[in-house]
């Protein structure tokens, strides 16, 4: 047993390394077109987690599933991710939608060696195997972006984040908050109202047209902060966060449109008089998750 568990691993680890086009010839034994081996399962979609989903598990199941499609019908992931930023720039969450049947080689047919490489490095099946592919289902609805700085957030499921590879068919989603649920409209605004920071679990229900219903969940990272009143005319709001932009566009690199840079500060007085008489500007140095707000910025002051 522990000889042919060895050998197993071997050769799932084997098959795993080798180039996507050496499995052009099993196009023909898929019907879902989309093979699984193709690409290394990092995210082990075969076993998927749908409760508690994260933008990255989220992102990287549509990353393995997008590249091991044989006919191409999904967006590359940098098209996805540019949504990211029109999100992060007018305040929103955006949401997508993911649903396809894909297979994998089942792992006793690579066992029996009726799955092999051939002479010419290509990935072939015994004339005599049969029924080598396992089917598998992923339905997920997750977020693009994974964090928030706002109570009540909104979210968007917009249309070209919609993925369906199967012949399941979409009636309508439904989402909970406060114990409600409500059903949500595509390319419309809806809000959710967390009390709370930290990492928040949203549950949601897809019903499809042939009557069946899945229940899951994803998660949002809130890191609710009060803000300045935009409003009053004073600049000098101590203990709330407000923010600021550039007067000049940037472009970045790879980038097809420049964006005017955002920023946010903070005044935090003097704890003895509470006032501001010797100020020291803390800028925060290279964080390309934005993992740190000015509370975390204010804290690395603390020498005690």
């Amino acid at each position: 047993m522990k000889t042919k568990f060895i050998f197993y691993f071997l050769s799932v680890f084997f098959f795993s390394l080798i180039n996507a086009q050496n499995y052009d010839a099993l196009e023909k034994h898929s019907e879902t077109k989309i093979l699984y081996d193709r690409v290394f399962p990092v995210s082990k979609a075969t076993e998927l987690k749908t409760e508690k989903v994260t933008t990255n598990y989220f992102l990287q199941v549509y990353h393995e599933i997008q590249r091991a499609d044989f006919l191409q019908r999904f967006p590359k992931l940098a098209v996805i991710q540019k949504n990211a930023d029109d999100g992060f720039i007018n305040n929103y969450i955006p949401l997508s939608l993911l649903i396809a049947d894909f297979e994998n080689i089942k792992p006793s047919e690579l066992e029996a060696k009726n799955v092999f490489l051939n002479e010419a490095n290509k990935i072939e099946i015994s004339g005599s195997a049969k029924n080598v592919l396992d089917q598998n289902q992923v339905n997920l609805l997750g977020t693009i972006l994974a964090k928030t700085k706002e109570k009540n957030v909104t979210f968007k499921l917009k249309s070209n984040l919609i993925f369906n590879a199967s012949k399941r068919v979409v009636d309508f989603i439904e989402i909970k908050n406060n114990n409600i649920w409500k059903k949500i409209n595509i390319d419309q605004d809806f809000i959710l109202y967390f009390n709370e920071n930290g990492e928040q679990t949203v549950s949601y229900k897809i019903h499809f047209t042939n009557g069946t219903t899945i229940s899951q969940s994803f998660n949002i990272d809130v890191q609710y902060q009060k803000r300045a009143d935009e409003n009053r005319k004073t600049q000098l709001q101590p203990n709330v966060v407000t923010n600021i932009s550039s007067t000049i566009p940037y472009k970045g690199y790879g980038e097809t449109t420049a964006f005017n840079g955002i920023g946010e500060y903070e005044i935090f007085l003097d704890t003895t008089n509470g006032v501001l008489d010797k100020p020291i500007i803390l800028v925060d140095g290279f964080d390309p998750g934005d993992s740190r707000n000015t509370s975390a910025i204010y804290q690395l002051l603390n020498y005690g």
